[in-house]
């Protein structure tokens, strides 16, 4: 399945309707009304890394319009939300098992048919969703949703969106150093700056405190500390207010909407709450800039537990969907997109305008993603450069003068590696004459002081092993700390904050050059992120972007 065409669209950017339902079941009433939308899918897959299944949903995406007789253009957007499961097992697993996790997201991606668009997780921020207990930092989620979305490309192809999961709003169960009072915002803001360009797509979800349609549009504000967040449906614009310019050309998918704020459930009345909401995001689309693709309504289901958000079975809240369907509320007024498989990159909006402007046979196809060059996206071609002179424009960047530069500064290092090699070669010549003289003596070692059983540790976690022989690396770090800061301390960062087994290091050195064995060797810990599997972390205390090691741990380290 690497490399497929998404389906849904030639472009793979989807039906251009906002209109969808969380859970199939309901497509009938957008298809019959000739306005094909979206439908999302909710799997529970664990993380067992030997799984290898997949599901076919290309009986929605395949799904056509009727129309006398005629076979009309495929009309259904699928998007999939991929969790580990449901409480208490986690929407994403432990850290422990976010390799494992990866690699079972990647295999279902890769051998389902008709999706194309993953989503990993949902509402993070809310304690039903964390693993056992656990909480799911800013942090954390990053580290698993970049995995996965590697893994994915790796496996399935880079045509493939993965997209991040949607925070809970008014949720404030999760706080953490910077986000003391658990803003959902600033918790949202703060996963975007940890993935930074590395993104698919972002999933957002909006309620309401009640059934009144005028709620949607309501400027009203939490209470405190929370005043400077909308309470109603426009929460919807904090999030988006909270994406950095470098990410604003991401396609953005409201996959959960409803009336149940404060967890109260839908009204079987055709009052127009449904029709106001999509006029809402029309809205929002049709001033330009980022565009939200969708508005699912939650949910359709039959199975929903006491029957509170399900709206298969009232009949009134169907004629308020229908209703909206008169609307020609879309999602595609500002944005355009193409994919190039051949380099797998995206070229979108007002770059893909000048691209087919000038043609692939000018332009070249597409070297780099969108990206923030000193403030101005940009995006490098086969032959040229564009780059953003206001948010809807963009021109060809003159590429003359780096192109010149660059091979000048090619000639300069070239001729650096040259000298470099002839000091290299004179370097060993003298080793060997150093050898021919006398042998090497032996160097003794500083004394190491092994605290492995005295620092904090989790009462229930433990790192897990590994052979000696499948160490290959040392790798070396900072504390970004003051230099008193000590093992001790690090380790009740990492169990008590990270939820960590115990430190991550397996050495620290500190200034005065004393060396401490924090982990035994064979302890997969946690400091290097995909390295950690066959790597030694050493720890040297102090901030080196403020100031340089002691002499004493230079020494130490060097032993």
């Amino acid at each position: 399945m690497a490399g497929q065409k998404p389906l849904g669209s030639a472009s793979g950017a989807g039906p251009r309707y906002l209109y969808g339902f969380h859970d199939p079941g309901g497509e009938h009433l957008m298809l019959d009304a000739g306005k094909p939308g979206w439908v999302l899918v909710t799997e529970k897959i664990g993380h067992d890394p030997h799984s290898t299944g997949g599901l076919d949903y290309s009986a929605l995406s395949d799904r056509g319009l009727p129309s006398a007789g005629r076979a009309l253009p495929r009309g259904l957007g699928v998007i999939v939300r991929l969790n580990n499961g449901y409480h208490p097992d986690g929407t994403i697993p432990e850290p422990e098992h976010y390799d494992d996790f990866a690699t079972r997201c990647a295999s279902f991606a890769a051998n389902s048919r008709g999706c194309h668009i993953w989503v990993i997780g949902n509402e993070m921020n809310h304690s039903q969703e964390r693993p056992h207990g656990r909480p799911i930092t800013p942090d954390l989620y990053a580290e698993c949703y970049l995995k996965c979305r590697q893994a994915i490309h790796d496996r399935a192809g880079s045509d493939h969106r993965v997209i991040l999961g949607a925070v809970a709003p008014y949720n404030n169960e999760t706080s953490y150093p910077g986000n003391e009072i658990g803003d959902w915002v600033r918790y949202f803001a703060d996963i975007l700056n940890r993935v930074g360009g590395s993104c698919d797509g972002i999933a957002l979800h909006a309620y309401t405190w009640g059934a009144d349609p005028a709620l949607i549009t309501s400027k009203d504000r939490m209470d405190p500390p929370f005043h400077h967040r909308r309470k109603q449906f426009r929460v919807y614009r904090d999030f988006m207010e909270a994406i950095p310019q470098s990410m604003q050309h991401l396609p953005v998918y409201i996959t959960e909407a409803n009336q149940g704020g404060a967890g109260g459930p839908w009204l079987d009345q055709k009052n127009g709450w449904i029709p106001a909401a999509y006029q809402e995001i029309d809205a929002w689309n049709r001033r330009g800039g980022q565009q939200i693709r969708c508005l699912l309504l939650y949910r359709w289901s039959k199975a929903d537990p006491g029957q509170r958000w399900n709206i298969s079975e009232k009949g009134n809240l169907i004629a308020d969907f229908q209703a909206a369907l008169a609307g020609d509320y879309r999602w595609d007024y500002a944005a355009r997109e193409r994919f190039f498989p051949e380099t797998g990159k995206w070229v979108c909006g007002p770059f893909l305008d000048l691209f087919n402007r000038y043609g692939e046979a000018i332009c070249g196809r597409p070297l780099t993603d969108q990206f923030d060059d000193g403030g101005v996206q940009t995006q490098y071609f086969d032959n040229v450069a564009m780059h953003a002179t206001a948010p809807d424009q963009v021109r060809l960047k003159p590429v003359g003068r780096e192109v010149r530069d660059a091979r000048l500064r090619i000639c300069e290092l070239e001729a650096q590696v040259a000298d470099l090699q002839q000091q290299l070669q004179a370097l060993k010549q003298q080793l060997e004459d150093l050898r021919s003289v006398a042998p090497l003596t032996e160097v003794s070692h500083p004394p190491i002081a092994n605290v492995v059983d005295a620092l904090p540790r989790h009462p229930a976690l433990r790192y897990r092993t590994r052979a000696l022989d499948e160490i290959t690396h040392v790798i070396v770090h900072h504390s970004a700390t003051l230099p008193t800061v000590t093992a001790e301390a690090m380790a009740r960062y990492h169990v008590n904050d990270r939820g960590w087994p115990g430190i991550g290091y397996h050495f620290v050195i500190a200034v005065d050059g004393t060396i401490q064995q924090t982990n035994e060797l064979t302890a997969v810990s946690y400091h290097a992120r995909d390295a950690n599997a066959y790597g030694i972390g050493i720890c040297f205390t102090g901030n080196f972007a403020l100031e340089i090691p002691t002499e004493a741990q230079m020494e130490s380290g060097a032993q």
